[in-house]
């Protein structure tokens, strides 16, 4: 062949019966604020300027509302009117350690995982992760060494107060400068005794407002919504469209839509904030069910004009490859685009057995089948199990596999791992889509969810073991120790409802675990990943209250329906699955969806398409004649080819190894001879069959008469194969796009 020449050429489908409801105009936020203790302020979202309408109660100084004296009076603000109340003015200001001392130590970075938040903390001085164990905090300044980091007699020598200052040497530096207002606070804690708590105080939620200013309130065990924001910490997802400073202060320093994270004593939160894209008012989208209403009303809320519809060649490749895994034929194009009729197209992919074939290997790759972990066997029974599985409603699929035993083909789950926690951490990112690995030594940095949770939940299975058959089988007794204590984990969910503690605690969990908000969320984020090119939720396994989704109502919609069918339809029959690619109007969109994404091809994908265009199948060991490679059902199965293109990992990523391996490598150069039975076609005819076989389009005029030309010079085998060579190394047959 000549290189030189082919390097040159290389069940939501009604409409909606309304539009989607206005955003609420602006207004007052919170419609109530309560002042507890002296000086004790409070901020307020405003459209306007605030006033008091009884100075003698509560002041304003700016958006901030401060307690004079006991009562209730109302501030108007800019035409809304937001009701005050004060109590507790009499008493000394709250230096209660949960919720003021150890949030402005949070807040100075003292118990980061740089410093005295480190495994091991630093210089003999550890403190919890940001602060999430207070009971021990509180221990670890007053009493550990014998209380040497306080003085109770003279309060201002304390190493507490003299290191953050660098009044003596700190490797941390000048955190708490004298002047500031945290030192005046934590020096009044230490006046007054170093109490550990005045109030009893425990934070229960908190939740976070605003888009130029944040405002974040924390609410309290006694039932008080208090203004945290200056000991809350933030942090933007994209400082490239939005930046925060440490007060709230959000600054747009680009088009887009992306969040702020929110963190106070072991609780996080996120707020969204966008900024429109420039240019005229943008074009809406055709709504044809719900994904285009919601996602039409992003478009519109930042100015983003969605693509056209794709070409019907493109979107016949796309919806192949999304729902089969599989390329069209020539005459599977030609009858498309004879009679284009969309929605048909996808009701019948949906129907046909190689929908559950690519499917199954999606499962397999969330479920991690492999004989090396499994074993042959059990491999091979869990990828038919899971095969059978595709139509099913998620949740049996998930109570199945949680409560499996015995010798049943779904007990692959318990035979890929057999560590309490790692299945735990399996269940609950394959279930959840959450990573929840760092709580196995500390409280989670980004989610309400602690160690105590972690051990609670990997409790539930310490009393599931491997036979010596290699079944699954339940014991009576099991435990595993949480590390804090030393003592046995209690099987406890992490919003506090007791586990199982007699017999099998595993089907308590799989009703816990589906009855979860998460539980369908997940599912339907993964397939939108798969169909859309980037998660709901991105990536598609970090579900957290700080990751929050692009489109929240969406996915609500989404994860309602039960089975991967009915959300693949949901998604696929939108106008939205059916954009073309980017225009010069919203190119710089990578999360609205306003275009269509590419996506690379899976290693698996990939090799598949390669043997289809050029009618050489692959040979696998130990299968059948003509299998594919997505129904290998076994991650482990030996391949080079599959493991220099990168199986089970998103898609073919262009390394060099890959490069070459496609280049000059065994997958394409040995399948060029698959061109032999089209020689007796005429030219057109020839080079028309060779490009509805690789990229599912006719050639246009141009590409037809560049490669006429090269059949001329001939040989006309060679140009044949050379063609076909840079077909297959084109972005257009790599991506799905």
């Amino acid at each position: 062949m000549n290189f030189a020449c082919a390097f040159a050429i290389a069940a939501l489908s009604a409409p909606p019966p309304a539009p989607p409801p206005p955003e609420p105009g602006p207004g007052a936020w919170p419609p109530e604020i309560e002042l507890v203790g002296p000086e004790a302020s409070h901020a307020i979202i405003s459209p306007g300027e605030l006033i008091s309408r009884d100075p003698r109660i509560a002041r304003v100084e700016g958006r901030r509302v401060i307690a004079v004296s006991d009562g209730s009076t109302a501030v108007d603000a800019g035409g809304f009117a937001v009701r005050v109340a004060v109590r507790g003015t009499a008493r000394p200001r709250s230096v209660d350690f949960a919720t003021v001392i150890l949030p402005i130590l949070t807040r100075r970075g003292c118990n980061a995982a740089s410093c005295h938040g480190a495994a091991l903390g630093q210089a003999g001085f550890k403190l919890s992760l940001f602060g999430n164990a207070p009971e021990d905090d509180y221990l670890a300044i007053t009493h550990q060494f014998s209380g040497r980091r306080i003085d109770r007699a003279d309060p201002a020598a304390s190493l507490l107060l003299l290191k953050p200052t660098r009044r003596l040497p700190h490797r941390g530096g000048r955190v708490l400068p004298e002047d500031s207002e945290s030192y005046r606070v934590l020096f009044e804690w230490a006046e007054r005794g170093f109490p550990a708590s005045d109030e009893g105080l425990a934070v229960e939620r908190i939740e976070v407002r605003g888009s130029a200013e944040l405002l974040v309130r924390a609410w309290c065990s006694d039932g008080v919504a208090r203004d945290v924001t200056g000991l809350a910490q933030f942090m933007s997802a994209d400082d490239a469209i939005a930046a925060v400073e440490p007060g709230g202060a959000v600054t747009l320093r680009g088009p887009g839509e992306t969040s702020i994270m929110v963190r106070y004593q072991g609780h996080v939160a996120a707020a969204r904030v966008s900024s429109p894209f420039p240019g005229p008012a943008a074009a809406r989208l055709p709504v044809k069910n719900a994904v285009d209403r919601w996602v039409g009303a992003t478009l519109e809320r930042l100015n983003l004009e969605p693509s056209a519809g794709c070409p019907d060649e493109t979107f016949i490749r796309r919806a192949f490859l999304d729902l089969t895994g599989t390329l069209p034929t020539p005459a599977e194009v030609r009858r498309f685009l004879a009679r284009p009729d969309r929605d048909a197209l996808i009701d019948e992919l949906i129907s046909r057995p190689e929908f559950d074939a690519y499917w199954s290997y999606r499962l397999d790759g969330l479920f991690a089948v492999s004989s090396r972990r499994m074993g042959e066997k059990g491999a091979a029974e869990f990828h038919r199990w899971l095969r059978g599985r595709v139509r099913e409603p998620w949740a049996d699929t998930a109570r199945a596999v949680l409560t499996a035993g015995g010798q049943a083909a779904e007990t692959g789950f318990y035979r890929s791992a057999s560590d309490p926690k790692d299945l735990a951490e399996e269940a609950g990112r394959i279930f959840l889509g959450t990573r929840w690995a760092c709580a196995q030594c500390h409280d989670h940095p980004f989610e309400r969810f602690r160690q105590g949770d972690y051990f609670g939940l990997a409790a539930m299975f310490a009393r599931v073991r491997r036979g010596e058959d290699g079944g699954v089988v339940h014991l009576d007794r099991g435990e595993i120790t949480f590390p804090r204590t030393g003592r046995p984990a209690l099987p406890v969910f992490p919003d506090g409802v007791p586990g199982e503690t007699r017999g099998d605690r595993r089907p308590k969990l799989a009703a816990w675990v589906t009855a979860q908000p998460g539980f369908g969320r997940a599912l339907a984020n993964r397939i939108w990943a798969h169909l859309m090119g980037r998660g709901l939720v991105h990536p598609a396994d970090d579900f957290r209250s700080s990751n929050p989704p692009s489109h929240p109502e969406l996915l609500e919609e989404l994860a309602r329906l039960p089975t991967i069918p009915e959300i693949v339809r949901a998604i696929a029959r939108s106008a939205t699955y059916g954009f073309a690619r980017a225009t010069e109007r919203n190119r710089g969109d990578d999360r609205a969806y306003s275009h269509a994404y590419a996506k690379l091809l899976p290693a698996e994908v990939l090799l598949d398409a390669i043997a289809r265009a050029s009618g050489i199948a692959d040979a696998w060991p130990n299968r059948a004649e003509g299998t594919r490679a997505i129904e290998l059902g076994d991650f482990a199965t030996p391949s080079y080819a599959l493991d220099v293109c990168g199986r089970n990992r998103p898609g073919f990523e262009g390394t060099l190894a890959q490069e070459l391996h496609l280049l000059v490598g065994e997958p394409i150069v040995g399948k060029l001879r698959g061109v032999e039975p089209l020689l007796l076609l005429d030219d057109r005819g020839l080079i028309e069959e060779l490009y509805l076989r690789t990229l599912s389009r006719i050639p246009e005029e141009r590409e037809v008469g560049r490669w006429v030309e090269e059949i001329a010079r001939g040989p006309r085998g060679e140009a044949a194969e050379d063609l076909l060579w840079a077909l297959l190394n084109s972005w257009e047959f790599r991506t799905c796009h």
